[in-house]
């Protein structure tokens, strides 16, 4: 899955961006992610039929900006989207965050 955040303005200071990434039914936070030159997160290995929940902060020497969060992200199994039924999956695999 593809995470790719639109930057908005920095106040004129260096920025990097936050990834947390949490699964639903705990709450506990499974890992995060830093990027510190671009605002794009590449997940894999992500686990099938799963929900989670992912949050992505702007942070700068000045502190942390709010949270955009993407509430019940699930992915299916791919042997379970095969065969002759048309399913759909109920998360995009690319995410537009605007700051």
């Amino acid at each position: 899955m593809e995470v790719f955040c639109l930057p908005g303005f920095d106040g004129g200071l260096p920025q990097h961006f936050l990834l947390e990434f949490y699964t639903s039914e705990s709450g506990r936070p499974r890992f995060n992610m830093t990027s510190y030159t671009e605002p794009y997160f590449f997940l894999e290995n992500l686990e099938p039929d799963m929900t989670f929940r992912i949050v992505v902060f702007a942070v700068n020497s000045k502190g942390k900006s709010p949270g955009v969060t993407l509430e019940g992200v699930t992915f299916r199994d791919a042997e379970k989207r095969t065969g002759a039924q048309k399913r759909t999956l109920r998360a995009p695999t690319l995410f537009k965050v605007d700051f």
